[in-house]
């Protein structure tokens, strides 16, 4: 999968930059820190080629899948997508720096289900098995349940 990957990320039908683990570790930490300034948001999204693999059994199919993602992402605008490498080759991640991150999510699966209408096979797979984490809300702890009082037992007349 991942010859596959970097075969269709060295054709040159869009402009992305594929940052090393390092180097898009760095990247995020950028993100986190813009989003914290400017009280943004934005998505993260990790596609393991394992899982892909897992479940799409042609590789004719794995290499429209992938490309199918690929094309989706926005590469020439401000606020570009980025896509960096998992440690150990294990996949890529996707970093969506929109004001609004659940919007880019959105955007992303709207685009990928027209663009692979005809395959509700695919569909389905992307939207069961890849995730969005929208930052900040992924740290944000959920309130503590009420406590309920007891209630005193009333007085009957």
């Amino acid at each position: 999968m991942k010859a596959c990957f970097d075969h269709l990320t060295k054709k040159k039908f869009f402009k992305a930059v594929i940052y090393p683990v390092e180097l898009f570790e760095r990247r995020v930490q950028e993100e986190i820190a813009r989003s914290d300034e400017n009280n943004d948001s934005f998505v993260y999204t990790e596609i393991e080629f394992d899982m892909i693999k897992q479940n799409i059994e042609s590789e004719q199919d794995r290499k429209l899948f992938l490309l199918a993602v690929l094309q989706c992402l926005q590469f020439d605008m401000r606020s570009s997508d980025s896509i960096g490498l998992l440690p150990g080759d294990k996949g890529f991640v996707v970093l969506m720096p929109e004001s609004h991150g659940v919007y880019a999510w959105k955007r992303l699966q709207l685009a990928f289900g027209n663009r692979i209408a005809d395959r509700p096979d695919f569909v389905k797979l992307f939207k069961e098995k890849i995730q969005p984490i929208v930052y900040p809300t992924c740290l944000q702890q959920p309130e503590p349940a009420a406590e309920t009082q007891e209630q005193q037992p009333q007085e009957s007349l």
